[in-house]
């Protein structure tokens, strides 16, 4: 099917997929990271498909409009997932830590650099288009007066590694003699952790690989990286730092016990609080937000606030995933007007992927 063509098929028949040899050079380029020539060459079109396609375009998901929000490419289901150029900009403006270490960090993680490995085919202009270029015009509305502000935003530097290496697994590489000149793509992934306990896991469908079928649905199949391991990391490190604070100390003393997860993020904390020497910001916004998610009186949450300055552990530990999220008040303030500004068609997941606590089990209604 030729680009811009109508859509000509039966009611009820499933669409065509375009033949990848329709694009010519004349076309826009690749995804959101080209516009270079040496980008502009390649005759395949593989970048990921439209959130919200327009008329003007004939509802094509995979017009190669430069700016436009994506998801990640591919040939199976349609994911919710943004593509990794949309969520690099993202990091870039708000920072990487996301919204529940914004509870324990005085400020965001932003990359210093991008390192590409040598003889990637890459093109440094578009880099810092798709990662910050397309957003400049917006960050400069958000700048808050005087100056100050919380989420200043910072560009990675773009290199390329000079080490004489090239990466054995880039997309350029030399084609294979055997299976019909083609490399066939691995259903595992590779999850690596800088930590001293399952520091590595191989994943597959979001489990872990190897995981007997009665298992699937318990704690065994659970990778490091998901939402409700990371959970539970973080509100074991929250419950320490909080302790540590009342006890007049500012980071967890080496003897105690910590999980591979939050050795290194006690490190981040306690770094980040001698270096500002100053205490954790947002405690009574996290009070106040709690309060209304728990619909607890506000009587009881000024008592709360006064007693300690800072949300009870045993009161975030009750909540669920979104609602702990929801007391980060300037993450989510920030991103919210960061994503009507410059990301308009972000994907929006269920409420109910985020409804769960750290026993697994579905808050109360």
């Amino acid at each position: 099917m030729e680009k811009g063509a109508p859509d000509i098929r039966n009611e009820g028949e499933p669409p065509v997929k375009r033949s990848r040899e329709t694009m010519t050079r004349k076309e826009e380029p690749v995804g959101n990271v080209v516009g270079c020539a040496l980008v502009e060459q390649l005759s395949g079109m593989t970048g990921g498909k439209l959130l919200h396609p327009s008329q003007d375009n004939g509802d094509d998901l995979m017009v190669q409009t430069i700016g436009a929000v994506r998801t990640k490419p591919g040939r199976g289901v349609r994911t919710l997932s943004v593509s990794c150029s949309d969520k690099m900009a993202r990091w870039a403006i708000v920072g990487v830590q996301g919204a529940l270490l914004m509870l324990l960090l005085e400020k965001p993680i932003y990359f210093k650099t991008l390192v590409l490995c040598k003889d990637t085919d890459h093109c440094v202009e578009a880099l810092r288009r798709a990662i910050w270029g397309r957003l400049e015009a917006a960050i400069e509305t958000l700048k808050e007066p005087g100056g100050s502000d919380s989420f200043p935003g910072h560009c990675p530097d773009i290199v390329t590694a000079q080490n004489g290496l090239p990466f054995r697994f880039r997309k350029n590489r030399p084609q294979p003699k055997n299976d019909n000149g083609k490399y066939q793509p691995s259903p595992c992934g590779i999850v690596w952790c800088n930590v001293s306990e399952r520091p590595h896991e191989v994943e597959i469908s979001g489990r872990r690989h190897g995981v007997t079928k009665r298992k699937l649905t318990t704690p065994t199949a659970r990778l490091r990286i998901s939402k409700i391991e990371l959970f539970a990391s973080f509100l074991r490190t929250y419950e320490r730092q909080t302790i540590a604070m009342d006890d007049g100390r500012h980071s967890i003393p080496p003897n105690e016990p910590t999980d591979g997860g939050a050795e290194d993020l006690n490190n981040l904390v306690s770094s980040q609080r001698q270096q500002h020497n100053r205490t954790i910001t947002d405690h009574h916004r996290a009070v106040a937000a709690t309060a209304a998610v728990a619909g607890e009186s506000a009587a009881a949450m000024e008592c709360t606030s006064q007693q300690n300055g800072r949300q009870p552990v045993s009161d975030i530990a009750k909540l669920c995933y979104s609602a702990a999220k929801a007391l980060s008040t300037d993450y989510r303030q920030r991103w919210t007007s960061v994503r009507d500004a410059a990301f308009g068609g972000w994907t929006e997941k269920p409420a109910s992927f985020e409804q769960f606590q750290i026993d697994g089990s579905e808050p109360a209604p």
